[in-house]
């Protein structure tokens, strides 16, 4: 009878459906605030968005937390970007952000931002003044030559001054020319060489602050155990129990 009772029971219509994934509202607003132009980022909505990613609320983020986040916004970080990502955000290498270094990566993230807009800026009016002043010197120093070549006294006073003039001309166009031509020409050949160097020492160094500060933690470590030991030892001799002081 309670087979037959179990049996009778109304089966469900359906299977529950699989959890869908979280909603990431929050971090995809933040994510979009940090590619746009002129992008500030409220810190109420840098911390909601930090609440948003801790999923098991310890306070902290992991980064098997943040790349699920990642993902569940639609990106597909490699486990190096994300390594390099989190590393960047870890401040002090503990192995989990807490809400300030969060805040603090993405505030420092907009000052880098402003910056670089700024020296942007500066390096194409720099640029544009260097393209005006090559071409007005080409043009004035192509005149100079004409002028002396068509000059035959060239022991008069206009003749050395058209000789200064185009000494101090040519130097200028050299100089310009290095600026305009040159400098551009080195970073299309050279720049991905000189960045992936970079990226190369800098990975380095950090690697080698982090094996750094754990072989400090060892020995900090290994000199308290050597300590307790002494303690011990010193207890045992005094007849007393290792506990005890």
């Amino acid at each position: 009878e309670g087979f037959e009772g179990i049996l009778d029971q109304e089966m469900p219509d359906r299977l529950p459906e699989e959890t869908a994934p979280p909603s990431r509202d929050i971090l995809k607003r933040v994510l979009e605030l940090s590619t746009g132009e002129g992008r500030t980022i409220p810190v109420p909505l840098l911390e909601a968005a930090f609440q948003e990613i801790d999923s098991d609320y310890s306070g902290s983020i992991t980064a098997t937390e943040l790349e699920e986040a990642l993902r569940d916004c639609g990106l597909d970080p490699s486990p190096q970007a994300m390594d390099k990502i989190f590393a960047e955000i870890d401040k002090d290498n503990s192995g989990k952000v807490d809400i300030l270094e969060f805040v603090d990566f993405f505030k420092i993230t907009e000052e880098l931002y402003e910056f670089e807009v700024k020296m942007a800026n500066r390096a194409a009016f720099f640029h544009g003044a260097c393209q005006f002043g090559f071409c007005f010197n080409t043009i004035v120093l192509a005149l100079i030559v004409t002028m002396l070549s068509r000059t035959t006294d060239t022991e008069s006073a206009g003749y050395e001054l058209l000789s200064q003039g185009f000494q101090i001309l040519l130097v200028s166009f050299i100089i310009l020319f290095a600026c305009v031509i040159g400098s551009p020409l080195v970073r299309l050949t050279l720049g991905p060489s000189i960045e992936a160097w970079v990226d190369i020492i800098i990975f380095f160094l950090r690697e080698k602050k982090r094996k750094y500060k754990a072989k400090k933690e060892q020995a900090a470590k290994a000199k308290a155990e050597a300590e307790d030991l002494e303690r011990k030892a010193a207890a045992i001799e005094a007849g007393l129990p290792p506990s005890l002081p």
